[in-house]
């Protein structure tokens, strides 16, 4: 009898843990990757050298966790002044399930835990302004993997009668750029923007960027400051990839 309760103890945990991994979730785009974008805050004297440790340790953590090809992450440092966050944290999934797995899991493993309230004594990411979005489009697939880059992003809105398919169509068919073009779409609605352009290149370029050259399908950067009309630059460090 003492046999059989330990039998059905072990199938019932063994159960527990799959049905916990077994999510359901609402993915308008299942084959395309999806964003986490975290607004950071350095605290108590912190800075970027002083996460290093921190650093090394999450990829440990995620190593032993994480698939190859699920996730690759990005430290991105404003090139302008900006008074509500000092960096934002970029996590780019593979997909939209692989990312609510990994936060699942992330919530209860103890090892993660541990790791984000030490992680939580030098940075403050908030919580209310994390954004996620599905990357619906990209011109090719480089992948940014351990060398800086400089990227670009503009908030546009398409003009009357134009939507994502006449844009993909100009970019696959009448653009040529040897930048990387992603083309965002946010996980909620939101009226100040259509999609975020993304142009991320090796070199810093002193050309126009993309949004600019668009002006005939959408109007970018409008609903914020002018002094963003070009869209906003960052310097991109990656800082992790799963192998």
């Amino acid at each position: 009898m003492i046999l059989l309760r330990k039998i059905l103890l072990g199938l019932f945990l063994v159960l527990l843990f799959s049905c916990s991994e077994d999510l359901e979730i609402d993915d308008k785009y299942p084959d395309k990757k999806y964003l986490e974008i975290n607004f950071c805050s350095y605290i108590n004297d912190s800075n970027v050298s002083k996460i290093s440790d921190n650093l090394n340790q999450l990829s440990k953590l995620n190593d032993s966790y994480l698939d190859n090809g699920s996730l690759q992450t990005f430290y991105l440092d404003p090139s302008f002044e900006t008074k509500t966050y000092d960096f934002i944290w970029l996590n780019d999934f593979s997909s939209k399930l692989i990312f609510a797995k990994y936060e699942n899991y992330f919530n209860k493993n103890k090892r993660f835990i541990d790791w984000a309230n030490d992680f939580s004594k030098k940075v403050d990411c908030s919580s209310e302004q994390k954004q996620l979005f599905h990357s619906v489009y990209e011109n090719n697939s480089y992948s940014f993997e351990r060398e800086k880059f400089y990227k670009n992003i503009s908030f546009c809105k398409f003009l009357p009668n134009i939507n994502l398919f006449d844009l993909k169509i100009f970019l696959e068919e009448d653009f040529e750029s040897l930048s990387q073009i992603k083309i965002l779409v946010s996980e909620s609605e939101t009226d100040n923007f259509d999609f975020v352009m993304e142009e991320n290149s090796l070199n810093e370029s002193n050309s126009e960027p993309m949004a600019s050259q668009i002006g005939f399908l959408a109007s970018c950067n409008t609903e914020i400051s002018d002094s963003f009309i070009n869209g906003l630059y960052f310097d991109v460090y990656p800082t992790y990839i799963s192998n």
